[in-house]
């Protein structure tokens, strides 16, 4: 029970959240020398040392990317639910709606306390576009939640929100959140 209320406890919130973007750049190689490597040209063991303290960051990023993955397997707890539409600010009929749970199977799970492995992959997906868009307005949720929200001419009208109601509608709203991060305005 402590261990899926933690789980839970980890898509709440930003900082407690998984960072994909992070692990990816160090395992694809994209990770930079630090100015500390740099410095170390010549020194073997601050060389050594720099490589095993990266090496140990993938282990503990990869770690917390299997202990997620695990989580969303076994279905995580309602709660997970309460939480993601808090994040969000709507109602729990239109979290239902984007999740593609009906009403009646969310007030099984809600008796039952934990959601299925499908519902659970889609709340955490939620979950992490909600903390994309909170970097992208540099931490203000408020400003995030309004622009999640905002109906988009450059998504036939629809929110982000309501346009990542699918998989492949949550990566192309994942990929605008990073092309205007990077100011590619296309």
């Amino acid at each position: 029970m402590a261990d899926s209320i933690e789980n839970t406890d980890r898509i709440a919130g930003s900082a407690r959240h998984v960072s994909f973007e992070a692990y990816a750049k160090v395992t694809d190689g994209e990770q930079p020398f630090s100015p500390s490597l740099e410095a170390a040209k010549g020194n073997a063991v601050e060389v050594l040392m720099h490589l095993a303290n990266a090496a140990a960051a993938r282990t503990q990023d990869n770690a917390d990317v299997m202990s997620l993955v695990s989580s969303i397997r076994r279905g995580l707890e309602f709660q997970a639910f309460s939480l993601v539409l808090d994040t969000y600010q709507v109602s729990k009929q239109s979290m239902a709606q984007v999740l593609s749970i009906p009403m009646t199977t969310l007030h099984r799970r809600q008796a039952a306390g934990r959601l299925s492995k499908e519902e659970s992959d889609k709340v955490v997906r939620y979950a992490q576009l909600h903390d994309q868009a909170v970097r992208l307005f540099e931490g203000n949720n408020e400003q995030a939640n309004q622009w999640l929200h905002e109906s988009l001419a450059l998504l036939a009208g629809e929110s982000p929100f309501q346009h990542a109601s699918t998989e492949a509608g949550d990566r192309e709203i994942e990929q605008l959140i990073g092309r205007i991060e990077h100011g590619v305005f296309s």
